[in-house]
């Protein structure tokens, strides 16, 4: 049986941001099924 989560983050945007955050999900196991990012009000947000 799989496991399924849902991760929404929000950061100061950088260069390496969604590279950082695939490596920790890569690093625990997980795999990464679909991904959503936007700016909202100058933020870097995500939702995995």
């Amino acid at each position: 049986m799989s496991k399924k989560f849902l991760l929404t983050a929000f950061s100061k945007d950088r260069p390496g941001i969604v590279a950082d955050l695939s490596q920790v999900i890569y690093e625990n196991g997980y795999n990464l099924e679909d991904s959503s990012m936007t700016n909202l009000a100058g933020e870097f947000a995500i939702l995995l």
